[in-house]
């Protein structure tokens, strides 16, 4: 089944070699190119492939609540650091507003717990 032309155009750039990873993936922190791994998995592979070191850092997801909330929707946060982190983070970012937000997503997560321990 052919691909869009879009789809195409990225396939190529992806495969191209050295173009991809000196003009756009050297220019991306370790987080972004992180980010940009789950995309699909042609730009999977092109990051990896690129040998450039990918990571997702806490204070980088707390600079804005459309970060945090983008690492929320992609489970970063959770399941790699500790609520106890994330706050640190957040404090040390000093974002009011992702703070409101983690607060909102902590007390939903301490009231699942308390409800899971009242079966018990």
């Amino acid at each position: 089944m052919p691909r869009n032309p879009a789809e195409d155009a990225l396939y190529r750039l992806t495969y191209t070699g050295d173009l991809f990873k000196e003009q756009v993936l050297a220019r991306l922190d370790p987080t972004e190119r992180g980010m940009l791994r789950l995309v699909n998995k042609d730009l999977r592979r092109a990051v990896d492939r690129s040998d450039l070191r990918w990571a997702f850092m806490v204070p980088v997801f707390v600079e804005s609540v459309e970060r945090f909330e983008w690492a929320l929707k992609h489970k970063i946060l959770e399941s790699s650091y500790t609520p106890f982190r994330i706050n640190i983070a957040i404090i040390e970012g000093g974002n009011l507003d992702v703070l409101k937000r983690a607060e909102l997503l902590f007390v939903y997560i301490l009231q699942a717990i308390y409800s899971h321990l009242r079966r018990f």
